[in-house]
């Protein structure tokens, strides 16, 4: 290398995650991952708040936005559905004002994206099971108010994204129940609009092209 000239080292980009602490909420809706078909991860539910960061993120910073959010619950509350060339989206919205005073993604500015975090609980290919499963949440209407979140930075390529300590371990939701902002049954009324189609379409598949819609 010739001298006077440098090799810029690449630097993994980092992020500011929102992670969700509430050990009801999170078991609800990695139920609801699992009986989409999502395979959810064995970490926390989060999403992205701040990021991409090509440098160090001080943690004094990460703490200036966390008295910040933490002036807030974070509302959990409305299906969505999106598609991309590779796949379609089915989600359900996340919404604090607080969040938006701390949300910063480059990629995304919200004057050209708008400000729509959310919660993805399914992704595949398959597009009527994705609007099967945006109608069911539709008429579900979840509306669940976290309180129980935090923030924390991730590094890009992490082997591990979080630890398991103070990880959820609840397996139930009988105190959404209880309190009727959740059916005791939705991850079973869940899994059977899963089954449903998987039967019609099997019986759809099993017809002579000449019969099918469209054929």
């Amino acid at each position: 290398m010739s001298a006077g000239k440098h090799t810029r080292i690449a630097v993994s980009p980092r992020f500011i995650f929102l992670e969700f602490q509430d050990p009801e909420i999170h078991a609800l809706l990695k139920g609801l991952m699992r009986e989409f078909g999502s395979s959810p991860s064995s970490g926390r539910i989060h999403i992205t708040v701040r990021g991409p960061y090509y440098r160090r993120i001080a943690a004094v910073e990460v703490e200036r936005f966390e008295k910040i959010i933490q002036k807030d619950p974070i509302l959990i509350q409305g299906a969505g559905l999106f598609s991309n060339p590779e796949e379609f989206v089915v989600y359900i919205k996340v919404w604090s004002q607080s969040l938006k005073r701390i949300w910063w993604k480059p990629s995304y500015p919200i004057k050209q994206f708008g400000f729509n975090p959310h919660i993805t609980l399914y992704k595949g290919p398959d597009e009527g099971l994705a609007k099967e499963i945006y109608t069911f949440l539709k008429k579900e209407d979840l509306g669940l108010l976290c309180h129980n979140f935090r923030l924390i930075t991730f590094i890009s390529k992490q082997a591990e994204l979080f630890s398991d300590e103070k990880l959820p371990r609840e397996r139930h939701f009988l105190e959404l129940s209880n309190r009727r902002l959740v059916r005791p049954d939705i991850l079973q009324r869940a899994a059977n609009v899963v089954s449903r189609y998987n039967k019609r379409m099997q019986i759809y598949q099993s017809l002579p092209p000449t019969l099918r819609r469209g054929g």
